[in-house]
């Protein structure tokens, strides 16, 4: 222990810079990784108290003449205060920098949507519908869901907002359309608000009876709903709704990335790139609960006949790999949300596979009668 004290101001000293460097180098850093560079730093201060600090100490020339020790240290805290202030400013020009902000609009780059009020996430149970397209169309889909499931609505409006539909969105954010109580550690209580507003939504598609309604959900494991939980709560919900609408389409949850995507993008260089000799912002996530939400919501759609599910994880992440930019476009805004701008991009794509799956259940259909 007195070892530990010794070098425990040095080890204070740092330590901090290790774990900001070591976490800026390896974005994905777990608490091993952690505690491994909490290690090192201890190695850095034991070497620096034994060959700088002691050193130093002993130095006759500067126990007997104190005022060279006064100088001396006069000239290093100037000098280090010239470094800082370089620092700064080449810190503000680098935020200032076009590529930075990219990065930063990143976190901003949300659905139109978000514009009109529809979300009032846990201050009201309050149902507010954000029309799109003619309201005066025949056919009308409905967007439902979590901020998740929000973030598709950009391939939804090239859609649904064209000649003969009109577009309704619900949303209500940390809401996943499970009817099941859940704590919101967020908020520090049970999230009460979320099941009111989602009784309510469910009584407008009652009463409403769309052609179409989409419903997506995080599939994080932030809710502690087991799959059980999932399979049941999906069925109370469906069982609410399916009898009046013609076609339900559940919207499988995003994979959750290891590290934040435009922190990861803005701390890049090249210099990180040759230390972990690899893209640090592109992982295989773990999609193991992700997986078993899946499954759970194919078990709830069981006995629904105007239920599909849809899967578009593998063109979020091609080959089970997710990266925080794809082709020149950041593809999530934090660590799940996807960015308007790429959930735009796959407009085409998810259409596509939605044609497919209804075709699918039109033939099938067919071939039974």
């Amino acid at each position: 222990m007195q070892a530990l004290g010794r070098v425990s101001y040095s080890w204070y000293l740092w330590h901090w810079p290790i774990l900001v460097v070591g976490g800026a180098i390896h974005v994905q850093a777990g608490l091993p990784t952690r505690i491994a560079l909490a290690l090192f730093s201890l190695l850095l201060a034991t070497i620096s108290y034994r060959y700088v600090e002691l050193p130093i100490r002993r130095v006759d020339a500067l126990l007997h003449r104190p005022s060279r020790m006064v100088a001396g240290t006069v000239m290093v805290l100037l000098l280090t205060g010239w470094l800082a202030l370089q620092w700064g400013n080449e810190a503000w020009k680098a935020s200032h920098n076009p590529e930075y902000a990219r990065f930063e609009q990143a976190r901003s780059d949300l659905p139109e949507l978000y514009a009109y009020g529809c979300d009032t996430w846990f201050y009201s149970a309050d149902v507010t519908v954000c029309p799109f397209g003619d309201m005066n169309a025949p056919h009308t889909a409905v967007l439902m869901g979590d901020s998740i499931g929000a973030f598709w609505f950009p391939a939804l409006q090239s859609r649904f907002t064209q000649a003969g539909w009109r577009l309704l969105v619900m949303t209500k954010s940390s809401c996943p359309m499970v009817d099941k109580p859940f704590f919101y550690a967020r908020i520090g209580k049970e999230y009460t608000v979320c099941a009111e507003w989602r009784q309510h939504a469910l009584e407008f598609l009652r009463e409403m009876k769309p052609d179409h309604v989409f419903l997506g959900s995080s599939a994080s494991s932030g809710t502690g709903f087991t799959p059980s939980d999932w399979t049941e709560g999906t069925r109370k919900v469906l069982q609410v709704i399916s009898p009046h609408v013609n076609e339900i389409t559940l919207i499988r949850g995003t994979p959750v990335l290891p590290f934040d995507a435009p922190d990861c993008l803005a701390n890049e260089t090249p210099l990180t790139w040759l230390l972990t000799g690899e893209n640090r912002c592109s992982a295989i996530p773990d999609n193991t609960y992700n997986d078993q939400v899946f499954a759970a919501l194919q078990k709830a759609a069981i006995g629904f006949p105007n239920v599909r599910l849809l899967d578009m994880n593998d063109a979020v992440c091609p080959d089970g790999r997710c990266s925080a930019e794809q082709e020149g476009l950041i593809v999530f805004r934090d660590t799940q949300h996807l960015t308007a701008s790429f959930a735009a991009r796959l407009a085409e794509p998810f259409n596509q596979r939605l044609e497919r799956l209804w075709e699918q259940q039109d033939r099938a259909t067919v071939l039974k009668n």
